[in-house]
């Protein structure tokens, strides 16, 4: 699963902390500063690729995220995208949350125990991993009785035409008979 994280580059030190969690369990972070591409010729083309190539976004407002201006347009933007995000909001800003992140959930972040906040991010990110995962396979599975239904019904219309036929053909020989 990518994970786009939009944060403040003041925060490297959760970021490599949220990295080393995160990607043993096979969660890719999609961190702007940390990916090279010559193929943008804006930070901010990089950052709505990495945006529109991602699962999910984690959007960290930290005392230095919260006051990024490029934090609060990645917001906007992932919003816009529809991309599915989950907030991690420092101790004491939840009360200065405003406009269309006004009453989204969150996961509360304490610099002092940095740790327990990872955990639920882990948790909260596998979590929602594996109901990606099991939408994906009702999907298929949908799609795959859509097609045996479809398969059937063929086979149905091609059964029905060979006894049309066949009775057709016993009738004009019934006729050459008489």
């Amino acid at each position: 699963m990518k994970i786009f994280v939009s944060h403040a580059i003041k925060d490297s030190n959760l970021i490599n902390d949220l990295k080393s969690a995160l990607e043993p369990r096979g969660l890719q972070l999609l961190i702007a500063e940390h990916h090279s591409d010559i193929n943008y010729s804006t930070v901010t083309d990089k950052i709505e690729k990495m945006i529109n190539t991602s699962n999910i976004a984690l959007i960290l407002l930290t005392n230095n995220g919260f006051n990024s201006n490029f934090v609060q347009q990645e917001i906007g933007y992932i919003k816009s995208a529809k991309i599915p995000y989950l907030q991690i909001i420092e101790k004491g800003l939840e009360k200065k949350i405003t406009g269309f992140n006004y009453g989204k959930g969150y996961i509360e972040y304490s610099p002092e125990s940095p740790q327990t906040t990872i955990d639920k991010i882990k948790q909260s990110l596998l979590d929602h991993w594996i109901k990606q995962i099991q939408f994906e396979i009702a999907q298929i599975n949908q799609k795959k009785a859509i097609d045996l239904k479809l398969k059937q019904q063929k086979e149905q219309e091609q059964a029905l035409k060979i006894g049309l036929g066949l009775l057709a053909g016993i009738l004009v020989l019934g006729m050459i008979d008489n």
